[in-house]
This record gives C-alpha cells, structure tokens and sequence, in this order.
C-alpha cells in the first residue's frame, strides 16, 4: 500500500494504518532527531513528537507531495524547536560561577 493509499484509508477513520506509516518511517525520523540532538532520549522523544504533529495535521498533507518529505520536514521544525529551546547552548550560566576567590583577588588582597 503506498503512503498516499495509507493518508487517504486514515483520513477516512481508519486510524490503524497509521502503525504502517510509524514502522516504516520511524527509524529515519529518529536518526534525524539524534543527529541533531545527539542524545536518545531526546531523539526518542523528539520521534513520538514529530508522529503525533503529523497525525493531529494529517488532514494538511497534500497528497501530490511525498509524505516522507512533508513527514521529515515535520521532523526538522520540532527538533530544532526543541535545540533552541533547549538550555543546552553554550552560554555561561550565571549561577555556574564560582563562588571561591579569584586567584587574582588573593593575591592582591593577599587572603586565603
């Protein structure tokens, strides 16, 4: 059955044939997520995310398109939604600072 025969039976309330497009897709869809991530948790996540996304929108497919490519895009936005979201950049947290003395201080005020 192609993906557009499986969009269609779905959009009808056939809601089971949506296993078929999960088995198939769902290791493409998880790969992207952990390039981008890098870790397996936010990758697994980040794939139950992107299938429930398309399935809640799948009445916006247009069929004349691959589903792959509208499914993969789908995948895209939420994984870098979720990287600029995430506090997992690079910036200097205020409160990793260290409270001790800086050594420059001690020297100066010549305290321990």
């Amino acid at each position: 059955m192609t993906d557009n025969e499986l969009v269609s039976l779905i959009l009808k309330g056939n809601t089971k044939f949506f296993e078929i497009l999960i088995d198939r897709y769902q290791i493409p869809i998880y790969n992207l997520a952990y390039k981008m991530t890098r870790v397996t948790e936010d990758a697994e996540d980040l794939t139950q995310i992107v299938f429930m996304k398309a399935y809640e929108n799948l009445d916006q497919y247009v069929s004349k398109y691959k589903f792959f490519s509208w499914l993969y895009r789908i995948g895209i936005n939420e994984t870098l939604n979720f990287v600029k979201s995430s506090k997992r950049n690079d910036e200097l947290d205020e409160n990793s600072v260290s409270d001790k003395k800086d050594p420059i201080n001690i020297l100066d005020t010549g305290t321990r």
